[in-house]
């Protein structure tokens, strides 16, 4: 289980948002993955985790659960990470 000193502050997230965009727009990152997501046969594909939203579906989930959820999209380098209140 996490604990509340190992989650992020509000300023940790802006400077991981803030290094995030700058990746996201170098030119670099685009000629990484010029190709289209369709191909993506193989599971050992590089490019397969960009074709994955890692989503947790429970209404009653934790903000520690939520931390753990984004945790681990960003480990896996997933496409996206939400969370959906039902």
């Amino acid at each position: 289980m996490t604990s509340s000193k190992d989650l992020w502050q509000e300023p940790e997230w802006r400077q991981f948002i803030q290094n995030k965009i700058e990746e996201l727009l170098a030119p670099s990152y685009h000629d990484q993955y010029s190709k289209p997501l369709a191909d993506v046969v193989e599971p050992g594909d590089p490019r397969l985790p960009l074709a994955i939203d890692h989503t947790l579906l429970k209404p009653d989930a934790t903000p520690a659960q939520i931390d753990r959820l984004c945790d681990e999209a960003l480990e896996h380098g997933f496409k996206a990470c939400s969370h959906i209140w039902l």
